[in-house]
């Protein structure tokens, strides 16, 4: 399973610790990787005692520059975010082939399909449950292709320049 990103308050880095402890509960082979770096003196802390308390398979990557590549042996993306605009990692893990849990964060359900997001940490293990039993090749190709096709560069590129042009015509 994956988090990438600051991990800050914004990132609700309680609930990513305890959902992976509810997922690490439930089968002990899951391990968690995370790329990014403290950002709160106080957080880190909290994640260090948790740890102690909670022996958990975490490792810590720090910034990593070739993202499609350390995505590559991962099964999971996961976001416990409370909120966000877009939350690129998340589609970044689609693009990469991995499965999104995403907690529903105000505005969430507009970017992204609302059957990969949770509310809590027994919501985060039944929908992981349920992911494990699809066709994940399938899966992973149908995310790629809604990404694509909802986020596609040159399209953004166009309806940005188009908007940038009637701004600056008025």
């Amino acid at each position: 399973i994956a988090s990438v990103g600051y991990i800050n308050y914004k990132k609700n880095p309680t609930l990513l610790l305890y959902c992976f402890k509810k997922i690490h509960d439930y089968d002990p082979e899951y391990t968690f990787h995370i790329a990014g770096a403290h950002q709160d003196a106080r957080i880190k802390l909290y994640f260090d005692n948790f740890l102690k308390a909670n022996p958990l398979p975490i490792t810590f990557y720090g910034w990593v520059d070739d993202m499609a590549k350390w995505y590559a042996d991962k099964d999971f993306v996961i976001s416990t975010s409370l909120f966000e605009s877009f939350h690129y990692s998340i589609a970044e893990g689609m693009t990469s082939g991995l499965l999104p849990l995403i907690h529903n964060w105000y505005g969430a359900q507009y970017l992204y399909p609302t059957e990969y997001m949770f509310g809590d940490p027994d919501s985060c293990l039944k929908l992981l449950s349920e992911l494990e039993k699809r066709d994940r090749h399938e899966a992973a190709e149908n995310n790629r292709r809604f990404i694509m096709s909802r986020y596609n560069s040159k399209d953004k590129f166009n309806q940005i320049s188009g908007l940038l042009k009637k701004v600056v015509s008025k």
